[in-house]
């Protein structure tokens, strides 16, 4: 996949237990609290519990995430580094 081809950024959720993502560059961290994804529209943070990521392909930038969804919401990229929800947690 080329970094400097945009992909169409979408996100589809289903009863808070299954999430269809399109548009995801890289998975930065997960485990089963939390997923940092790299979308093409930032950096997009789900939250909940017993998270697993079911699919994701690199070619098409489509992720399939399954488990209770409690929350999801965009974060900007830092210059300096980035600060995840996994850091916040330990604070």
């Amino acid at each position: 996949m080329n970094q400097e081809t945009p992909l169409p950024h979408s996100v589809c959720i289903r009863n808070r237990q299954l999430a269809e993502l399109d548009g995801i560059r890289e998975v930065v961290n997960f485990d089963e609290t939390g997923i940092l994804l790299l979308s093409s529209d930032g950096e997009l943070s789900i939250e909940g519990e017993g998270l697993r990521i079911d699919r994701f392909s690199v070619e098409s930038g489509h992720v399939t995430v399954v488990g209770k969804i409690s929350a999801l919401y965009y974060t900007e990229r830092k210059t300096n580094g980035r600060r995840s929800i996994f850091s916040r947690r330990s604070e």
